[in-house]
């Protein structure tokens, strides 16, 4: 027998499976470094009850209620509907919910913001932008807009335009702690560490469990060479996040920096523990090695950098050196003549330096 409503029976099952899996979208969007970014909220969203077996729940007047967008006819109940899809990772079907919602009603922010937010998660980054301006022009004081604005904006490189984003943001919401820190991480991609710097203070003044600000203070400080400050910040990331690669990583780093470099390579191979395929723990960690005298560990590490990232060009010089200290001569030029050839603009001194080093590896050849 076929249902009387308006979409099938067949639909609304699935629509119900899909829905025994809801979770809000809540809180704001992380840094570009965090590995576990946290969804934005959708005001007047419905929550699903937690700790309850999603059968006991079905009649519930949370299903009751968002079962409303199979009929077609209330948006709200279509942007939650969206949500759970995106959280389910059915990013088409929350796309077209949440582009129902906005043909129901046009000038719903939350919607267009909810459809910029998926457009994101889909790297459409430009519908993103879109949908968020759209969104700041029916809700010019939509903080999270701004924010997440800003965030598209850095993601295309457009580093003016996401400062004034997360400015904006943080003039209509002073205590925004991501916006603090992502204001303050896109300041230091600018050169402005100092300016940075306040902003990674602030945003941990406002929220001092914010792992990804001090991550990223400590890094501030590693540019300024205050070492000790560095290694501080990224254990207390690491305090709060056990699980933070990235600090791991840093914090390996700096440890390197400071001739501890079994500490240096414990904290490198805790980063690749989290996250196995991180180039820059690995090339990290071979640095360690080749400094503690293991180059065939380091030799390792250096070709499982570039595995994973073929042109990553600090992993092709380090392999160069190694390659060097192991008397492996044509293995050596390769490496060097890879890393030029992927050597970004800030390496152009060095390059030249490896250019030299080439020429004499090839004499060196030509006389054996």
């Amino acid at each position: 027998m076929k249902s009387t409503g308006v979409r099938s029976y067949k639909e609304v099952q699935q629509k119900r499976s899909w829905l025994s899996g809801l979770f809000k979208r809540h809180g704001s969007e992380k840094p570009t470094q965090s590995p576990s970014p946290q969804k934005q909220t959708t005001p007047n969203q419905v929550l699903a009850p937690t700790g309850i077996d999603p059968i006991t729940i079905m009649g519930s007047e949370f299903y009751k209620r968002l079962e409303t967008a199979l009929a077609g006819s209330d948006a709200e109940a279509h942007i939650n509907l969206g949500n759970a899809l995106a959280a389910k990772g059915l990013i088409d079907d929350a796309i077209k919910e949440c582009k129902e919602a906005i043909r129901i009603k046009p000038d719903y922010a939350e919607a267009h913001y909810s459809l910029g937010f998926t457009f994101k998660d889909k790297g459409l980054i430009d519908d993103a932008i879109k949908e968020y301006k759209e969104t700041i022009r029916i809700k010019p004081y939509y903080a999270e807009a701004h924010y997440s604005l800003g965030n598209a904006f850095k993601a295309k490189g457009l580093i003016d335009d996401a400062i004034e984003e997360y400015k904006e943001a943080i003039r209509i919401k002073p205590d925004y702690a991501d916006a603090h820190n992502n204001l303050g991480a896109t300041l230091a991609a600018k050169g402005l560490i100092d300016d940075a710097i306040k902003e990674y203070i602030e945003a941990i003044r406002i929220k001092p469990d914010l792992a990804e600000a001090h991550s990223q203070l400590g890094y501030a400080f590693a540019v300024k060479g205050l070492i000790d400050d560095a290694i501080k910040e990224f254990k207390e990331a690491i305090r709060i996040k056990p699980d933070y690669a990235n600090a791991h990583n840093n914090l390996g780093n700096r440890l390197t920096a400071k001739g501890l470099i079994d500490d240096a390579i414990k904290e490198c191979k805790e980063a690749i523990r989290i996250k196995p395929d991180y180039a820059e723990a690995h090339n990290n960690l071979g640095s360690a090695f080749q400094d503690k005298g293991l180059i065939d560990d380091a030799i390792k590490e250096f070709k499982e950098t570039i595995r994973i990232k073929p042109d990553h060009a600090e992993a092709h010089n380090n392999l160069g050196f190694a390659f060097q200290d192991k008397g492996l001569i044509d293995d050596a030029i390769k490496a060097f003549e890879n890393f030029i050839r992927y050597a970004p603009p800030q390496y152009a001194g060095h390059a030249e330096k490896v250019k030299g080093i080439i020429i004499e590896l090839k004499k060196r050849r030509t006389t054996k």
